[in-house]
């Protein structure tokens, strides 16, 4: 059991005074008594104690004490000044971590003894704790590390809430913003229309993941749908300067110079219309040295016939009873490498692979486009039909089956679907994509 005495300040200053004048005539290691100045019991302690500079801070502690001097003092609950007596209960035997004050004669360590009549603890600096020593060492006097108190720490406020709410308003904003360029152009979204003169009209008109909007699309004809309706997509060519604006001025020209006749065949009017459009932006590339170009896909109902007339990669497509064909072909280099390989050029591997598989063989926009496909007599359609124009967003982001899934019920389901299915795809690099349904019923 331990017992810690408490001293005023008054007896802490004179227990140090004598320590220190006893320790300057004792040679090193020899065992110093002291007195207090009551006449109380002194403590016997190696050389190596603490420096002078430490009294001020030093609060006494007491070694283990007699079985005589405890019982009196646990009988009598108090020190002969009144202080209260705290006891301790007994801790279990620890190892020593600190640098302990012992003489040097016994190997470090204070050998176990009786205290003599009249002894009592050295006082130590204040923050400084006993600890009994392990393997039955006890009463050695050593050093701890002062206790460095931290300040508690501060409940969460409004200052520890400020950096969430700012993220907080910072996604929104990025959100809102991504929303406001996602939809910033007109025709960003699905349209559709009721039943006019025998047919439903829809639409999609996306930006994608690009910055700019270089798709067009027309519908025609349908305050006359007797005289016909034309339907036309325009691509502008993304690796070209202001292609955006063919496209625009293709689809322009052909809404405004579309009439509706029966006079002459189906496949005549588109190519009399492709021929005023082809006018039309040469007018416009006058004087202009940067290439730009756009491809054009058309489609003419008249009557319960279709057809249509292509330039580059633009598709056109007839959904009938769940099933999906393309009618035109695609104006790319994709036709001419199977052709190389068909000789004996190349391998068919080979050609699948080449990364020039995309690259256009015709479109509008320098001098007379190489390739330009029409089919001379219409084909019939079936009520329930659906006549699908799309850029190649649209079909390079879903497989035919998956639009062909998507074309399922009537042209403004079809619509919204594509858009949902394209979207979802969210390809990082998803281009402007456009589709114009007209559905027969």
């Amino acid at each position: 059991m331990t017992d810690q005495i408490l001293y005023s300040s008054a007896k802490k200053a004179a227990v140090l005074a004598q320590y220190e004048a006893a320790e300057d005539t004792q040679d090193p290691g020899a065992d110093v008594s002291l007195t207090t100045p009551d006449g109380e019991e002194a403590v016997s302690a190696g050389a190596g104690g603490m420096e002078s500079g430490e009294a001020e801070t030093a609060q006494p502690e007491v070694g283990p004490a007699s079985s005589q001097e405890e019982a009196s003092q646990a009988e009598s609950g108090e020190t002969e000044d009144g202080d209260a007596v705290q006891e301790q209960p007994p801790a279990a035997p620890q190892k020593p971590a600190e640098t302990d004050i012992s003489s040097p004669q016994n190997g470090g360590h204070q050998e176990d003894r009786e205290p003599l009549p009249g002894e009592e603890p050295l006082p130590e600096k204040v923050g400084f704790a006993e600890k009994e020593t392990a393997a039955g060492q006890e009463g050695q006097i050593l050093f701890s590390e002062t206790q460095v108190v931290a300040p508690p720490a501060a409940s969460p406020g409004a200052g520890a809430l400020l950096p969430v709410s700012f993220g907080v308003l910072v996604t929104l904003g990025i959100t809102v913003l991504l929303l406001w360029m996602r939809h910033r152009h007109p025709g960003g979204s699905a349209r559709w229309r009721s039943v006019v003169g025998g047919f439903r009209t829809a639409s999609v008109h996306e930006l994608g993941a690009r910055d700019e909007q270089q798709d067009a699309f027309c519908i025609a004809g349908l305050e006359a749908p007797e005289g016909g309706v034309l339907a036309a997509v325009a691509d502008g060519m993304g690796g070209l300067v202001d292609s955006g604006q063919v496209s625009r001025s293709l689809v322009d020209a052909l809404g405004k110079g579309f009439t509706p006749s029966d006079e002459a065949t189906p496949a005549r009017r588109l190519q009399l219309l492709f021929r005023q459009a082809l006018e039309q932006v040469e007018d416009l590339q006058k004087g202009q040295t940067a290439q730009s170009g756009s491809t054009l896909v058309m489609g003419l109902i008249q009557g319960n016939g279709l057809s249509w007339l292509s330039v580059g990669d633009s598709r056109i497509y007839l959904w009938r009873s769940g099933g999906l064909i393309q009618l035109n072909r695609d104006h790319d280099f994709s036709h001419d490498l199977t052709l190389l390989a068909l000789q004996g050029d190349m391998t068919l591997q080979e050609a699948d692979q080449d990364p020039r598989r995309e690259n256009l063989t015709s479109f509008i926009g320098r001098g007379f486009p190489r390739k330009v496909e029409w089919n001379p007599e219409p084909v019939s359609l079936c009520t329930g039909d659906k006549v699908v124009l799309v850029s190649d967003g649209v079909y390079r982001a879903l497989s035919q089956e998956e639009m062909a899934r998507c074309l399922q019920g009537d042209a403004s389901r079809a619509a919204r679907a594509l858009q949902a299915a394209v979207t979802k795809k969210d390809l990082p690099q998803q281009d402007n994509f456009t589709a114009v349904i007209l559905e027969k019923v």
